[in-house]
Protein backbone atom coordinates (compact mmCIF):
# COMPACT_ATOMS: atom_id res chain seq x y z
CA UNK A 1 0.00 0.00 0.00
CA UNK A 2 3.03 2.33 0.87
CA UNK A 3 4.41 1.70 -2.43
CA UNK A 4 1.11 2.17 -4.26
CA UNK A 5 0.67 5.63 -2.24
CA UNK A 6 4.12 6.54 -3.39
CA UNK A 7 4.16 5.92 -7.02
CA UNK A 8 0.39 7.88 -6.76
CA UNK A 9 2.05 10.91 -5.54
CA UNK A 10 4.91 10.67 -8.03
CA UNK A 11 2.35 10.43 -10.80
CA UNK A 12 0.51 14.10 -9.13
CA UNK A 13 3.69 15.43 -9.00
CA UNK A 14 4.22 14.76 -12.55
CA UNK A 15 1.02 15.94 -13.52
CA UNK A 16 1.19 18.91 -11.62
CA UNK A 17 4.47 20.06 -13.57
CA UNK A 18 2.33 19.08 -16.93
CA UNK A 19 -0.20 20.90 -15.93
CA UNK A 20 1.69 24.13 -15.00
CA UNK A 21 -0.60 24.73 -11.97
CA UNK A 22 1.02 23.86 -9.17
CA UNK A 23 4.91 23.80 -9.61
CA UNK A 24 6.23 25.21 -12.38
CA UNK A 25 3.06 27.56 -13.43
CA UNK A 26 2.26 27.71 -17.37
CA UNK A 27 4.38 29.57 -20.11
CA UNK A 28 2.05 32.09 -21.46
CA UNK A 29 1.78 33.26 -25.04
CA UNK A 30 3.77 36.42 -26.17
CA UNK A 31 1.96 38.79 -28.59
CA UNK A 32 4.92 41.85 -27.68
CA UNK A 33 7.71 39.87 -27.10
CA UNK A 34 9.68 36.49 -28.20
CA UNK A 35 11.52 34.61 -25.78
CA UNK A 36 14.31 31.81 -25.70
CA UNK A 37 17.22 30.13 -23.21
CA UNK A 38 20.75 31.44 -23.46
CA UNK A 39 24.32 30.80 -21.38
CA UNK A 40 27.33 31.86 -21.22
CA UNK A 41 30.78 30.85 -19.97
CA UNK A 42 30.63 32.87 -16.29
CA UNK A 43 34.69 33.46 -14.99
CA UNK A 44 32.51 33.94 -12.03
CA UNK A 45 31.29 30.26 -11.44
CA UNK A 46 34.79 28.99 -11.77
CA UNK A 47 34.32 28.83 -15.77
CA UNK A 48 31.31 27.17 -15.27
CA UNK A 49 28.10 27.71 -17.95
CA UNK A 50 25.00 30.18 -16.60
CA UNK A 51 22.02 30.06 -18.01
CA UNK A 52 19.22 32.42 -18.53
CA UNK A 53 15.62 33.43 -20.29
CA UNK A 54 16.01 36.49 -22.58
CA UNK A 55 13.06 38.15 -23.76
CA UNK A 56 13.34 40.09 -26.91
CA UNK A 57 11.24 42.57 -28.49
CA UNK A 58 9.01 41.48 -31.09
CA UNK A 59 10.52 42.51 -34.52
CA UNK A 60 14.22 42.23 -32.79
CA UNK A 61 15.44 39.95 -35.92
CA UNK A 62 13.26 42.04 -38.22
CA UNK A 63 16.24 43.42 -40.98
CA UNK A 64 14.11 46.83 -40.61
CA UNK A 65 15.27 46.76 -36.80
CA UNK A 66 19.09 45.76 -37.29
CA UNK A 67 20.33 48.82 -36.47
CA UNK A 68 17.86 49.68 -33.43
CA UNK A 69 19.52 49.05 -29.60
CA UNK A 70 17.21 49.09 -26.84
CA UNK A 71 17.32 49.41 -23.19
CA UNK A 72 18.02 46.38 -21.24
CA UNK A 73 16.69 45.03 -17.82
CA UNK A 74 17.93 42.43 -15.26
CA UNK A 75 15.79 40.53 -13.29
CA UNK A 76 16.95 38.85 -9.87
CA UNK A 77 14.80 35.80 -9.01
CA UNK A 78 13.65 35.07 -5.29
CA UNK A 79 14.92 31.99 -3.35
CA UNK A 80 14.77 28.52 -4.19
CA UNK A 81 13.41 30.18 -7.63
CA UNK A 82 15.83 30.09 -11.26
CA UNK A 83 15.97 32.51 -14.00
CA UNK A 84 12.34 30.88 -15.38
CA UNK A 85 10.34 31.78 -12.53
CA UNK A 86 9.32 35.02 -14.22
CA UNK A 87 8.33 33.60 -17.13
CA UNK A 88 6.26 30.73 -15.43
CA UNK A 89 4.65 32.41 -12.84
CA UNK A 90 2.96 35.81 -14.41
CA UNK A 91 5.73 37.96 -14.55
CA UNK A 92 6.07 37.52 -18.34
CA UNK A 93 2.41 37.90 -18.95
CA UNK A 94 2.37 41.63 -17.02
CA UNK A 95 5.29 42.34 -19.15
CA UNK A 96 4.00 41.56 -22.67
CA UNK A 97 0.55 43.49 -21.38
CA UNK A 98 1.88 46.73 -20.69
CA UNK A 99 4.16 46.67 -23.47
CA UNK A 100 0.51 46.06 -25.50
CA UNK A 101 -0.28 49.01 -24.20
CA UNK A 102 2.75 51.14 -24.74
CA UNK A 103 3.09 51.62 -21.02
CA UNK A 104 6.59 50.66 -21.28
CA UNK A 105 9.06 51.31 -24.60
CA UNK A 106 10.48 48.67 -26.09
CA UNK A 107 13.31 46.63 -23.94
CA UNK A 108 15.30 43.32 -23.72
CA UNK A 109 14.61 41.88 -20.55
CA UNK A 110 17.32 39.13 -19.00
CA UNK A 111 16.28 36.87 -16.24
CA UNK A 112 19.50 35.33 -14.70
CA UNK A 113 19.97 32.62 -12.77
CA UNK A 114 21.20 33.20 -9.18
CA UNK A 115 21.50 29.91 -7.64
CA UNK A 116 18.88 28.71 -5.17
CA UNK A 117 20.32 31.13 -1.76
CA UNK A 118 22.92 33.09 -3.21
CA UNK A 119 22.20 36.22 -2.22
CA UNK A 120 23.65 37.60 -5.12
CA UNK A 121 27.31 37.91 -3.21
CA UNK A 122 30.08 36.71 -3.53
CA UNK A 123 30.80 33.63 -1.65
CA UNK A 124 33.81 32.21 -0.26
CA UNK A 125 33.71 29.27 -2.07
CA UNK A 126 35.66 28.97 -5.81
CA UNK A 127 33.17 29.38 -8.47
CA UNK A 128 30.65 31.46 -6.22
CA UNK A 129 31.04 34.92 -7.12
CA UNK A 130 27.43 35.63 -7.78
CA UNK A 131 28.02 39.41 -7.58
CA UNK A 132 30.64 39.23 -9.95
CA UNK A 133 28.19 36.93 -12.38
CA UNK A 134 25.69 39.37 -12.50
CA UNK A 135 27.81 42.95 -12.59
CA UNK A 136 30.37 41.94 -14.74
CA UNK A 137 30.34 38.30 -16.76
CA UNK A 138 26.33 38.98 -17.50
CA UNK A 139 26.50 42.71 -18.50
CA UNK A 140 29.71 41.79 -20.93
CA UNK A 141 27.99 39.34 -22.61
CA UNK A 142 24.67 41.06 -22.79
CA UNK A 143 26.72 43.87 -24.81
CA UNK A 144 28.36 41.34 -26.60
CA UNK A 145 25.15 39.50 -27.41
CA UNK A 146 22.66 41.65 -27.81
CA UNK A 147 21.44 45.03 -29.81
CA UNK A 148 21.10 47.14 -26.29
CA UNK A 149 22.34 50.31 -25.28
CA UNK A 150 25.68 51.46 -24.18
CA UNK A 151 24.89 54.25 -21.62
CA UNK A 152 24.18 53.08 -17.85
CA UNK A 153 20.71 55.16 -17.55
CA UNK A 154 19.45 52.70 -20.31
CA UNK A 155 19.96 49.81 -17.91
CA UNK A 156 18.20 48.62 -14.88
CA UNK A 157 18.29 46.23 -12.82
CA UNK A 158 15.20 44.47 -11.24
CA UNK A 159 14.63 41.90 -8.50
CA UNK A 160 12.06 40.05 -5.53
CA UNK A 161 12.83 39.20 -2.51
CA UNK A 162 16.42 37.73 -2.52
CA UNK A 163 16.35 39.45 -6.32
CA UNK A 164 15.40 42.45 -4.05
CA UNK A 165 17.91 42.10 -1.92
CA UNK A 166 20.42 41.38 -4.97
CA UNK A 167 19.31 44.58 -7.22
CA UNK A 168 19.71 47.02 -4.45
CA UNK A 169 22.98 45.51 -3.36
CA UNK A 170 24.63 44.96 -6.57
CA UNK A 171 22.97 48.58 -7.96
CA UNK A 172 23.92 50.57 -4.97
CA UNK A 173 28.11 49.12 -5.35
CA UNK A 174 27.62 49.17 -8.52
CA UNK A 175 25.71 52.42 -10.12
CA UNK A 176 28.04 53.33 -12.96
CA UNK A 177 27.11 50.14 -14.67
CA UNK A 178 22.68 51.00 -13.92
CA UNK A 179 20.84 53.93 -13.97
CA UNK A 180 17.59 52.28 -12.17
CA UNK A 181 16.86 49.59 -9.53
CA UNK A 182 13.96 48.46 -8.36
CA UNK A 183 13.10 45.81 -5.76
CA UNK A 184 10.02 43.65 -4.51
CA UNK A 185 10.24 42.81 -0.95
CA UNK A 186 13.50 42.37 -0.38
CA UNK A 187 14.75 39.93 1.79
CA UNK A 188 16.59 42.29 3.96
CA UNK A 189 19.79 41.17 6.17
CA UNK A 190 19.88 41.96 9.57
CA UNK A 191 22.77 44.21 10.52
CA UNK A 192 24.00 41.57 12.97
CA UNK A 193 25.03 38.23 11.54
CA UNK A 194 24.10 36.68 15.02
CA UNK A 195 20.28 37.25 14.43
CA UNK A 196 19.95 35.31 11.32
CA UNK A 197 18.13 32.59 12.27
CA UNK A 198 16.05 35.20 14.23
CA UNK A 199 15.29 36.95 11.09
CA UNK A 200 14.40 34.14 9.27
CA UNK A 201 12.90 31.91 11.36
CA UNK A 202 11.15 29.93 8.28
CA UNK A 203 14.41 28.52 7.12
CA UNK A 204 14.41 26.47 9.69
CA UNK A 205 13.09 23.27 7.83
CA UNK A 206 16.65 23.77 5.99
CA UNK A 207 18.81 23.69 8.57
CA UNK A 208 18.51 27.03 9.64
CA UNK A 209 19.49 30.59 8.12
CA UNK A 210 22.90 30.15 9.54
CA UNK A 211 23.04 26.97 7.15
CA UNK A 212 21.30 27.96 3.92
CA UNK A 213 22.47 31.74 4.47
CA UNK A 214 25.52 31.67 6.60
CA UNK A 215 27.93 29.28 4.66
CA UNK A 216 27.54 31.97 1.77
CA UNK A 217 30.41 33.39 4.06
CA UNK A 218 32.45 30.71 4.98
CA UNK A 219 33.05 28.85 7.94
CA UNK A 220 33.45 31.80 9.92
CA UNK A 221 31.65 35.08 9.29
CA UNK A 222 33.74 38.73 9.77
CA UNK A 223 32.23 41.74 10.32
CA UNK A 224 34.07 43.50 7.63
CA UNK A 225 32.52 41.22 4.85
CA UNK A 226 29.31 40.85 6.37
CA UNK A 227 29.56 44.47 6.31
CA UNK A 228 30.51 44.58 2.83
CA UNK A 229 27.57 42.86 1.25
CA UNK A 230 24.83 44.00 4.19
CA UNK A 231 22.42 47.06 1.85
CA UNK A 232 21.17 47.98 5.27
CA UNK A 233 25.47 48.75 5.99
CA UNK A 234 26.00 49.76 2.36
CA UNK A 235 23.10 52.61 2.43
CA UNK A 236 24.53 53.90 5.76
CA UNK A 237 27.78 54.96 3.76
CA UNK A 238 25.83 56.15 0.25
CA UNK A 239 26.32 59.47 -1.34
CA UNK A 240 24.06 60.94 -3.45
CA UNK A 241 26.77 61.99 -6.12
CA UNK A 242 28.87 58.55 -6.22
CA UNK A 243 25.30 57.54 -6.97
CA UNK A 244 25.86 58.73 -10.82
CA UNK A 245 21.93 59.27 -10.60
CA UNK A 246 20.72 56.22 -9.76
CA UNK A 247 16.69 55.74 -9.58
CA UNK A 248 15.88 53.89 -7.01
CA UNK A 249 12.38 52.26 -6.39
CA UNK A 250 11.23 49.38 -3.68
CA UNK A 251 7.89 48.32 -2.71
CA UNK A 252 7.09 45.93 0.59
CA UNK A 253 3.57 44.33 1.62
CA UNK A 254 3.16 45.02 5.62
CA UNK A 255 1.58 41.56 5.76
CA UNK A 256 4.32 40.26 4.00
CA UNK A 257 4.43 36.43 5.38
CA UNK A 258 8.63 36.48 6.00
CA UNK A 259 8.90 39.83 7.79
CA UNK A 260 10.53 41.64 5.34
CA UNK A 261 8.47 45.00 6.15
CA UNK A 262 10.09 46.19 8.94
CA UNK A 263 13.65 45.84 7.22
CA UNK A 264 12.46 47.61 3.87
CA UNK A 265 11.20 50.22 6.31
CA UNK A 266 14.59 50.10 8.12
CA UNK A 267 16.39 50.52 4.81
CA UNK A 268 13.91 53.76 3.48
CA UNK A 269 14.70 55.48 6.58
CA UNK A 270 18.66 55.27 6.08
CA UNK A 271 17.69 56.26 2.61
CA UNK A 272 16.07 59.34 3.69
CA UNK A 273 18.57 60.08 6.24
CA UNK A 274 21.44 60.18 3.59
CA UNK A 275 19.07 62.00 1.80
CA UNK A 276 18.85 59.64 -0.98
CA UNK A 277 16.25 60.22 -3.62
CA UNK A 278 14.01 57.29 -3.93
CA UNK A 279 9.84 55.52 -4.42
CA UNK A 280 8.89 53.69 -1.42
CA UNK A 281 5.62 52.17 -1.57
CA UNK A 282 4.17 50.44 1.48
CA UNK A 283 1.61 48.67 0.53
CA UNK A 284 -1.32 47.78 2.76
CA UNK A 285 -2.38 44.14 3.01
CA UNK A 286 0.48 43.04 1.08
CA UNK A 287 1.72 39.76 1.17
CA UNK A 288 4.52 38.35 -0.18
CA UNK A 289 5.87 36.08 -3.63
CA UNK A 290 4.04 34.82 -6.65
CA UNK A 291 1.24 32.32 -5.07
CA UNK A 292 -0.21 35.00 -3.24
CA UNK A 293 -0.61 37.25 -5.94
CA UNK A 294 1.57 40.05 -4.82
CA UNK A 295 4.69 39.79 -7.28
CA UNK A 296 1.98 39.64 -10.61
CA UNK A 297 0.38 43.57 -9.20
CA UNK A 298 3.72 44.98 -7.92
CA UNK A 299 5.53 44.49 -10.86
CA UNK A 300 3.36 46.96 -13.41
CA UNK A 301 4.44 49.61 -10.38
CA UNK A 302 8.73 48.70 -11.02
CA UNK A 303 8.13 48.69 -14.80
CA UNK A 304 6.43 51.96 -14.92
CA UNK A 305 9.12 52.97 -12.56
CA UNK A 306 11.84 51.85 -15.13
CA UNK A 307 10.29 52.92 -18.45
CA UNK A 308 10.05 56.62 -16.74
CA UNK A 309 13.04 56.74 -15.88
CA UNK A 310 14.82 55.16 -19.52
CA UNK A 311 12.49 57.95 -21.19
CA UNK A 312 11.88 61.41 -19.47
CA UNK A 313 8.71 62.36 -20.95
CA UNK A 314 7.19 59.54 -19.08
CA UNK A 315 7.74 60.78 -16.44
CA UNK A 316 5.44 63.26 -16.10
CA UNK A 317 2.44 61.43 -16.87
CA UNK A 318 0.70 60.38 -13.77
CA UNK A 319 3.40 59.75 -11.72
CA UNK A 320 3.85 62.35 -9.49
CA UNK A 321 6.97 62.54 -7.12
CA UNK A 322 8.23 59.48 -9.25
CA UNK A 323 11.58 60.99 -8.28
CA UNK A 324 11.31 62.20 -4.86
CA UNK A 325 11.73 60.69 -1.28
CA UNK A 326 8.38 58.79 -2.01
CA UNK A 327 5.85 58.31 0.86
CA UNK A 328 3.90 55.51 2.60
CA UNK A 329 0.51 55.09 0.72
CA UNK A 330 -1.71 53.21 3.28
CA UNK A 331 -4.86 53.11 0.61
CA UNK A 332 -2.23 51.98 -2.44
CA UNK A 333 -4.20 50.28 -4.90
CA UNK A 334 -2.33 46.82 -4.69
CA UNK A 335 -4.25 46.48 -1.27
CA UNK A 336 -6.06 43.08 -0.76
Amino acid sequence: MLRSLTIALTIAAFAADATGQRRRGSKPKLENFTTRLGDFESKALGERDSVYRVFLPKGYDDKANKDTRYPLVIWLHGMWEDHDRFYTRGGAKVLDKLRGEDEIPEMVVVCANGSRSSFYINGAAKGTAYEDLIAKDLLEHCDETYRIKAEHTSRAIVGVSMGGYGALKIAFKHPQSFGVVAAHSAAILPRDPKKLDEAFPWLERWGGAQKAIGSIFGKEITTEKWNAENVLCIAEALEPKRLHGLKIYLDCGDADSYGFFAPNQELVKTLEKRKIKHTWRAVEGGQHGWRRGYNQEAIPNSLRFVAASFTVQRATSGLGGLFGTGAEDKKDPQRK
